[in-house]
């Protein structure tokens, strides 16, 4: 019985959780050649559901795992006071955690969303400019149990691992400037 309450509770959140509006569906996972360039990225780390908050998962560790692997990797972070030198945006590193608490069953499904977005030119409509397209993205979907909620910042570390690998690679094949 518990695993039918947990395999409908995965279900329910699948079907239930929402795609953060910043980065819409229908994007390849990752596309390392779209960083080639890109002189860093702003941190943006969306608010987490109160529930999530008050089993443990917090942006502050969040925001301090991200910053760390970031720092590892020799991906410069820019600050909200640089935006302006950035036209008509600075690319950012958008993290998103949906979660949906199981109302029988103290666990979660999660869903953690890790994506670049960049202002981007449109072929076929001169002169307009897309703020946040998203050009590089990694999600994972998790059940953990409400006591484990905290494991949530490591899946959230793997992703921007793979982000630190493609930035990597982007970055070692540019010629030298």
């Amino acid at each position: 019985m518990r695993r039918l309450v947990n395999l409908l509770v995965a279900i329910f959140a699948a079907a239930t959780i929402q795609t953060p509006a910043a980065a819409p569906a229908g994007l390849l996972a990752s596309q390392p050649e779209t960083l080639r360039g890109l002189p860093g990225l702003r941190v943006v780390i969306e608010g987490l559901q109160p529930d999530i908050v008050k089993d443990g998962l917090n942006q502050k560790s969040i925001r301090r795992a991200v910053l760390a692997e970031l720092e590892r990797a020799h991906i410069p972070v820019l600050k909200p006071t640089q935006a302006h030198q950035f036209k008509p945006a600075p690319p950012l590193l958008y993290i998103a955690i949906s979660s949906v608490r199981s109302a029988v069953q103290p666990v979660y499904a999660a869903s953690v969303d890790v994506a670049v977005t960049q202002p981007a030119k449109l072929d076929y409509q001169p002169g307009a400019t897309v703020l946040d397209a998203v050009t590089w993205r990694q999600r994972a979907v998790e059940i953990v149990g409400a006591a484990q909620v905290k494991t949530l910042t490591q899946l959230v570390t793997m992703l921007v691992a793979k982000l630190a690998a493609d930035w990597g690679r982007a970055h070692a094949s540019q010629p030298a400037g």
